[in-house]
């Protein structure tokens, strides 16, 4: 068994590398434990390079162009994390970015240099919202906007110790795991309000996840010596003025994170606790549960926006990180090469 506490995407130009490296400054951390096994197809890296020589965080003329979503051409992409060092002498210090492919997994460009972990679109498409660590590896973590038009990051001071950022349906607020509670942001007002109350010595909630017509909002309530650790529900109706948070959240259903409402709001993809990829109803039944070859771990996930394909990637320790399609009502797991070396994914755009 092999296992990789902070599992990093490593893009590397001129070359291809695999491999674990430690977090450096402004890094989200994703951990994940992998066991051996086989049977999960390797994606091939593509014929074509991005360039000789590291690749800086601002652009220039080694650098995948700098993008906006008013820049693409119509289609549906796949936005990415990966780290970038130098596949010549003398070795560059790993950069972060945010890169966009096609679904096809053709690098199109860069969405942004920096740290922007764990990122969320905005369902308007005018933002992504990303955890970073703003004061450094030791400062808490920080909320930050990335407008996708002019390319300027605004921080939110109510940002601060938070992370997992997700988005309501109107583009309006923003809810995250804030200092093991989680909290909802309202971006015209900055008004930050208590939604659960999680944080004790024995308990803490994350991944918060708004349901398509934002009416519930679902999120992960780890518990130790409580017999109901999972996924909880919570209605935002206490979210209405004059706000009446936080309430009680009931148990939804045994699973851990990632997991994610489907663009229609009739499925929640998530895993389950022996590690299998699950189905479940609104009502928090579950309708399927699918083998994930290879034993691999499930690392991120991620809806078109049209609902008919999940974007997953994966951890094993045979074939490192991966990135695979899945769609739904089929069980193959095609593999997805969406650059030179391993890839985090964030999330979909649909660009008409």
């Amino acid at each position: 068994m092999r296992t990789c506490g902070h599992i990093l995407p490593v893009l590397v130009v001129g070359g291809f590398l695999s491999s674990c490296l430690p977090n450096p400054p402004g890094t989200p951390f994703f951990g994940a434990t992998v066991t051996s096994g086989g049977g999960l197809p390797t994606p091939v890296p593509p014929t074509s390079t991005v360039g000789q020589g590291p690749i800086p965080a601002s652009p220039s003329p080694q650098s995948p162009e700098v993008l906006g979503f008013n820049d693409l051409a119509p289609g549906r992409y796949l936005a990415f994390n990966a780290i970038i060092v130098s596949a010549t002498p003398p070795p560059s210090d790993p950069v972060p970015a945010l890169f966009l492919a096609t679904e096809q997994g053709g690098l199109v460009g860069q969405l942004a240099g920096g740290d922007p972990g764990r990122p969320a679109v905005s369902p308007n498409h005018r933002w992504i919202a990303f955890e970073a660590l703003r004061d450094g590896p030791a400062g808490p973590p920080s909320l930050g906007l990335l407008d996708t038009e002019t390319h300027e990051i605004q921080w939110l001071e109510e940002g601060r110790g938070c992370s997992f950022p997700a988005w309501s349906p109107d583009s309006s607020m923003i809810a995250a795991s804030c200092d093991l509670n989680i909290r909802v942001i309202d971006l015209g007002t900055r008004d930050s309000v208590l939604f659960a109350d999680c944080a004790t010595e024995d308990n803490a909630c994350t991944d918060p996840n708004w349901s398509p017509d934002g009416a519930t909002m679902l999120f992960y309530r780890a518990m130790e010596f409580h017999p109901d650790p999972g996924v909880y529900s919570l209605s935002t109706a206490c979210l209405e003025p004059p706000a009446s948070c936080p309430a009680e959240p009931e148990f939804f259903l045994h699973g851990t994170p990632p997991f994610a409402w489907s663009p229609a709001g009739d499925l929640i993809a998530f895993v389950t606790f022996d590690g299998a990829l699950g189905y479940a109803d609104p009502e928090g039944r579950i309708l399927q549960t699918l083998a994930i070859p290879d034993r691999s771990q499930v690392i991120s996930m991620a809806w078109s926006e049209e609902g008919d394909v999940l974007a997953l990637t994966l951890a094993s320790s045979s074939n490192g990180l991966g990135s695979y399609l899945l769609t739904i009502g089929e069980g193959e797991w095609k593999p997805l090469s969406l650059a030179e070396g391993d890839s985090m994914i964030g999330f979909w755009v649909t660009v008409p």
